[in-house]
């Protein structure tokens, strides 16, 4: 039997190619990098200024948010000022709720993005919407209707059309029928897809987007399957919104599109980061780099091809193997003077004893803080320092020695395995179901290589736990978005019982950090707060970069919590999707805060409203 993704080796999946101005995206092309302005669409000078950078940066397309048709109209000043400095770049025209908007758009952009979420879905309340057979199909004619001339324009000015779904986003049509659920996001898709079809239009390029790496991959695998099986092959677009900054941002956005990636889906990308958008360029552009090296080489199967059976958890997720045993992460222990500040820092105790031995240890075991009461995880989750071999020993773990290289065992003990230079795997018959795999690959091809592993392991139905060691050479920029690619890819689908970074290029410090982030950002291992921020646009009227530093700052100790920062109320309510806590532009200065998707309070000033957030955490009980 087939496996679906092609997860053994890397193969880019055909699909069309569509012509997007001067740049066309699909088929043979390269995997194109987009980013999108945060400037006003009225102020032409800031936004030509800003798609010149981007164009420099090495951006492939750039959005501009478009809500109304006075920006539409703008439109044409903008492109007319590009051409005067003789700068070329396709543009795309983002839009919400606004036909009328999109159809004027449709004269001067080479694509629009439309959200079938909002785009020709009025406002019907929750007790007009049916799920009944007859008025479901009545709603789909009316949405016929109305997207109809949209579609048609696009056909005769040869403009290419994005179907935008997000998870957060959803019509009150679908969620009536479907809930708010990845089949939702599908079925939003296939409408549009169906109408454009009918019409003879075929430019379209389609995206599943979510703030939650897991559901992202989940909706987009969904989608493919769902595509081939229906003989459709368009392109994809990939991204994880509002997925954040920095070193969080930058994981979570890796995590979702790189796993993907890695599976052969995606024509074009977007690391949709609270920053300024150029710097969202070079972070797309690295990622890209972990599909370069896999295309390099193809990685030379261990043995035959495994055969999954029918029987598995998922067909999209084959080997779903964790038995319900909680994720483990490893730190690579390179300074043993540095545990000392890890101590002083709060991190680590003493009541193991490692310290007594700790110069002539093998492996160090630590034991998390508490997470928050209001969490539902497992008390404690033991972290790992060095490749290590645990021990139950009443309620805690001792530092033990490992066993590695002759492959001998014991109950209890660790088997180092490298499947590079692994030949043959007879000795796994004489493991007990005891002992631990340290499992490492060539970091080139390592989801590829644990996932045929992990399909031999399903084939002698053994159930070992396994620590998937990375080891890298890389910088902690290329560190961060490999690893979170390749280990993502793994744990998202259950294989690994716990993670090891190993590079001699970070500190323990930052390892640490790094791993703990991985965990945090597919939803493994809550260690802080989970901010959910847009990256900003057009529409924006705060400074949110500045706005997510504050409430960072003010809530970091909040384990768990989940609080969106969102620029607008178009990726308010709906886009901040199962956020605690929202934070939401309103309007110039003015923000409205939600409890889940509940108003508490709007038009709060600006200046007031981290203040009035934090009041509301501390009458919840949460601080």
């Amino acid at each position: 039997m087939s496996i679906y993704p092609p997860i053994f080796n890397y193969k880019r999946r055909n699909t069309r190619q569509i012509q997007i101005g001067d740049v066309p995206l699909g088929g043979t092309c390269p995997i194109r990098v987009q980013s999108m302005t945060n400037t006003p669409t009225l102020n032409t000078a800031a936004t030509v200024k800003q798609i010149t950078s981007l164009c420099h940066a090495g951006c492939d397309y750039v959005r501009l948010t478009v809500p109304t048709v006075e920006e539409a109209r703008n439109l044409k000043s903008i492109t007319d000022a590009l051409k005067k400095y003789q700068v070329q770049v396709p543009l795309i025209a983002d839009i919400h709720f606004n036909p009328k908007a999109a159809m004027t758009a449709a004269d001067y952009v080479q694509k629009i993005r439309i959200n079938p979420g909002n785009y020709a879905e009025p406002k019907q309340g929750k007790s007009s919407v049916s799920s009944n057979g007859k008025q479901y199909a009545l709603e789909l004619e009316k949405l016929h209707d109305r997207v109809s001339p949209l579609i048609l324009k696009l056909k005769q000015n040869g403009v290419a059309l994005r179907i935008g779904v997000n998870h957060g986003s959803l019509s009150e049509r679908i969620v009536s029928r479907f809930g708010d659920t990845t089949l939702g996001m599908v079925t939003s898709a296939l409408e549009y897809i169906e109408i454009a079809e009918h019409l003879g239009f075929f430019d379209l390029i389609i995206s599943m987007k979510s703030s939650i790496p897991s559901v992202m991959i989940r909706a987009y695998r969904e989608l493919v399957k769902t595509l081939d099986e229906k003989g459709k092959n368009y392109p994809l677009h990939l991204g994880v919104t509002e997925a954040g900054e920095g070193l969080d941002g930058r994981i979570k956005s890796a995590m979702g599109i790189g796993t993907l990636l890695l599976e052969g889906l995606g024509d074009t990308i977007r690391v949709s980061l609270t920053e300024d958008p150029e710097k969202e360029i070079p972070a797309a552009r690295d990622l890209l780099k972990k599909i370069h090296l896999a295309q390099a080489k193809p990685v030379q199967p261990m043995s035959q091809p495994i055969e999954i059976s029918s029987g598995s958890p998922s067909s999209l997720n084959p080997f779903f193997v964790r038995y319900g045993k909680p994720p483990w992460v490893g730190l690579h222990l390179k300074i043993i003077p540095g545990l000392d500040q890890w101590e002083q820092a709060g991190w680590i105790d003493d009541h193991h004893g490692w310290k007594k031995s700790r110069t002539a240890a093998d492996f160090i075991l630590i034991d998390e803080f508490m997470p928050a009461p209001h969490l539902s995880l497992p008390q404690k989750i033991p972290v790992f320092v060095k490749p290590t071999a645990i021990q139950p020993h009443g309620d805690h773990f001792e530092i033990i020695k490992s066993f590695s290289g002759n492959h001998e065992t014991s109950d209890n003990s660790v088997i180092t395995v490298d499947l590079q230079t692994s030949s043959d795997f007879l000795w796994l018959e004489k493991l007990t179901s005891s002992t631990l795999l340290l499992v490492t690959a060539p970091t080139d091809h390592f989801s590829y290589y644990l996932r045929h592993f992990q399909g031999l392991l399903n084939s002698k139905g053994m159930t070992l736990p396994i620590i998937l060691w990375y080891r890298s050479n890389e910088a902690m920029d290329l560190l961060s978005l490999f690893s979170a690619a390749d280990l993502g890819s793994l744990l998202n689908d259950g294989i690994g019982h716990g993670i090891l970074i190993d590079s001699p290029r970070i500190s323990v410090a930052e390892t640490m950090n790094l791993s703990f982030s991985l965990l945090q950002a597919g939803r493994l291992k809550m260690t802080r707060p989970d901010y959910i921020s847009c990256p900003s646009c057009g529409r924006t009227q705060y400074n949110i970069q500045a706005t997510t530093q504050r409430i960072r700052d003010a809530t970091s100790h909040l384990t768990g919590l989940k609080i969106a920062i969102m620029g607008c109320m178009v990726n308010g309510p709906g886009e901040m999707a199962d956020a605690d806590y929202g934070y939401v532009g309103a309007g110039p200065g003015k923000i409205t805060l939600y409890r889940k998707k509940e108003v508490v309070e709007k038009n709060i000033p600006e200046d007031k409203a981290v203040e009035k957030l934090v009041a509301l955490i501390k009458a919840d009980g949460l601080w």
